[in-house]
């Protein structure tokens, strides 16, 4: 079954087969690091200001708490290879009952910390985002993001990500398309506004780089 950790899994084989460091600027549950990760050989540092801090044999080797949109001392981070990010796609409303936050899985409910109240909130922490990241990033960026319908309007954030991205001197290589099965959810609650898109991962090398 192909999942998030079994696509970044492929990004690294195919385009970041010797890089030495990693940032996931947004760790989360830590979804792209379910995998062998460790046999590449580099350094993964894990970042969200509001998870908890990971334990476990994929953890990363090292997880700090900062804004993804406004990194202190970039200069000083710039010696990373690559750098993730994976902001939250959509703003939806928290669920009546609190021990239900399935929700979470596909965005972030506008009561938790930091999240996105609409999505003018969204694509500014996307746009916001990637400029931080790419400024980091010496080699590579992966940015992960998904179009959504929100009252009858599409909102291309692929696309926003993808002009963005090459605006901060990325070239992207590939784009990757990634649709998993919904959960089933609980009685009369349930996802919507999302179009049945996939979400999309955007592979991109600094100007200048050349792929492997």
């Amino acid at each position: 079954m192909t999942t998030s950790a079994t696509i970044i899994e492929r990004i690294f084989a195919e385009h970041f087969p010797n890089v030495e460091s990693v940032l996931d600027a947004t760790y989360g549950k830590g979804r792209f690091w379910r995998w062998d990760w460790r046999a590449m050989g580099f350094t993964l540092t894990g970042n969200d200001l509001y998870a908890p801090e990971p334990t476990g044999p994929n953890a990363p080797d090292m997880f700090t708490r900062m804004d993804f949109t406004d990194w202190p001392d970039v200069a000083e981070w710039h010696h990373v290879d690559v750098v993730i990010i994976d902001p939250p796609f959509t703003a939806q409303g928290p669920n009546k009952d609190a021990s239900q936050r399935h929700n979470d899985d596909y965005g972030s409910t506008r009561d938790l910390p930091g999240a996105p109240q609409n999505i003018r909130d969204v694509e500014r922490l996307l746009v916001e985002g990637i400029k931080q990241c790419a400024a980091i990033a010496r080699i590579g960026l992966v940015v992960k993001t998904q179009p959504v319908v929100e009252s009858g309007t599409l909102h291309s954030s692929d696309t926003l990500a993808a002009n963005t991205i090459v605006k901060c001197g990325f070239d992207i290589v590939e784009w990757i398309p990634f649709s998993p099965p919904r959960r089933a959810q609980p009685p009369g609650r349930r996802v919507t506004g999302l179009g049945g898109r996939p979400s999309m991962f955007l592979v991109a090398l600094a100007r200048g780089n050349e792929v492997g």
